[in-house]
């Protein structure tokens, strides 16, 4: 009777595990996850912050580019680097 308990204790903590991670991706006894990598991604590549930046600068062109056809309001200007573009650039052609 008491072994019966037992195991049905142990199948009860491991379904009740099993559900807590198909719910939270983790693990509830090392707190491992499941679906991701805990590894954090290398914030000091120049080549990661420039492409950002870059990013950054073409979608506010285009919406540059929508507001302008929206509002009817002439010629575009030309595309131009911002500040950060250019430091990146710099920071770059300085590691060659």
């Amino acid at each position: 009777m008491i072994i019966l308990f037992i195991l049905l204790l142990i199948a009860g903590f491991s379904i009740v595990c099993l559900i807590f991670g198909m719910i939270t991706g983790k693990n509830i006894i090392n707190g491992k996850s499941y679906w991701r990598s805990n590894k954090k991604e290398n914030l000091n590549n120049p080549y990661i912050d420039y492409h950002k930046s870059k990013m950054k600068n073409d979608k506010d062109y285009d919406e540059y580019l929508k507001w302008l056809d929206k509002n009817g309001n002439g010629v575009p200007v030309e595309k131009q680097l911002t500040p950060e573009d250019k430091k990146a650039e710099n920071k770059i052609k300085k590691l060659f």
